[in-house]
């Protein structure tokens, strides 16, 4: 099942309360923040923080192993990004490799952090009205409250305090970016078969963290030419009545195969973040990767999401793994997938 969730802001006491009626699930109210779920929250150990995921983290064992050496008790996916946020703020969330929305409800700071991932597999809508901020991951909830939700930018974090609330890019590690080339040391002078074996690596990696997440579930049949190669790569037996939506019909616009629209959003202008030093493609190109990374598959996505939320199942990319996104981006053109 998804986590479905809301997030109320500085709503006045009427409002809230007819809000808080019609949206189903449990309540965590700390001040002038509300955070309404429909799955059991995940908290931290000393109680700084609680909140709630509704994705997967790919970076599992390396984020969570820190953590677990100062006691946190974490158990899956949302547990480990709650402690995370909880712990270290912004730098924590910076730390994961992920997909998803994320609400965190900081109790000592009496402040919250939403946000969404910089791949835009996760759905973040925001609205505004009678004075409050109201955050989602699930449109029809949104809609229910009587309220017009805009979709967030990927990529884009919200911080929720009585003062308002603050929109910034999310910091994150070097090997969460889709946009640059990054190599290893042994991958210097690779062969064609080492190129293609660490895609396909990458790949299982990609799809064991969202197995791992939802054990019950199979992969479906893929709808588009990218999705077909994957399905190739990965060959597993689709199951005919999904408890996921695996979407690989994604994949042609994040390979640059397929022409898309912009959707409405948040007003902005949103600054990308800058590139890592040193750049190793010329500026166009680098530019060109980063608008990529943060609109163009947001289309087919939100298609996707909204199959996924007619369903009540999870939405699954494991294509779009930020690791795998990075290295298509650094293998030769001629060997890309599709090329």
């Amino acid at each position: 099942m998804r986590r479905i969730w809301t997030l109320l802001l500085q709503p006045n006491e009427t409002v809230l309360a007819d809000w808080l009626q019609r949206l189903a699930g449990a309540q965590v109210r700390r001040g002038s923040l509300a955070l309404v779920s429909n799955a059991e929250a995940s908290q931290t150990i000393d109680g700084k923080a609680i909140g709630v995921l509704d994705g997967v983290i790919f970076n599992y064992a390396a984020a969570a192993l820190p953590l677990l050496g100062r006691g946190a008790p974490i158990t899956d996916d949302a547990s480990l990004a709650v402690h995370a946020v909880g712990w270290s703020g912004q730098p924590g969330l910076g730390a994961l490799r992920w997909h998803g929305t994320l609400a965190v409800l900081h109790q000592a700071q009496r402040a919250a952090i939403v946000a969404r991932d910089w791949q835009g597999v996760g759905g973040l809508y925001w609205a505004q009205a009678a004075d409050a901020h109201v955050f989602g991951n699930d449109r029809g909830a949104l809609a229910t409250l009587g309220l017009a939700p805009r979709l967030v930018p990927p990529g884009m974090t919200a911080t929720c305090a009585p003062g308002g609330v603050q929109w910034q890019p999310m910091a994150t590690q070097a090997e969460a970016r889709a946009w640059f080339r990054e190599l290893p040391d042994e991958l210097l002078a690779p062969s064609d078969a080492i190129w293609r074996a660490g895609l396909h690596d990458r790949l299982v990696a990609a799809l064991d963290a969202c197995l791992r997440a939802h054990p019950r579930l199979q992969r479906g049949q893929a709808g588009d030419r990218a999705g077909a190669w994957l399905q190739q790569e990965l060959p597993l037996a689709p199951s005919p009545v999904a408890d996921a939506l695996w979407t690989l019909d994604g994949a042609d616009a994040w390979l640059g195969l397929a022409a898309v629209a912009p959707l409405p959003v948040v007003p902005g202008p949103w600054p990308l973040p800058e590139p890592p030093e040193p750049l190793r493609v010329a500026e166009p190109e680098a530019q060109a990767r980063r608008v990529r990374a943060t609109w163009l598959a947001d289309v087919a996505l939100e298609q996707a999401r909204a199959a996924a939320a007619a369903r009540d199942v999870p939405l699954l990319a494991p294509h779009l793994d930020p690791a795998v996104l990075a290295w298509l981006g650094a293998m030769p053109p001629a060997l890309r997938p599709l090329a």
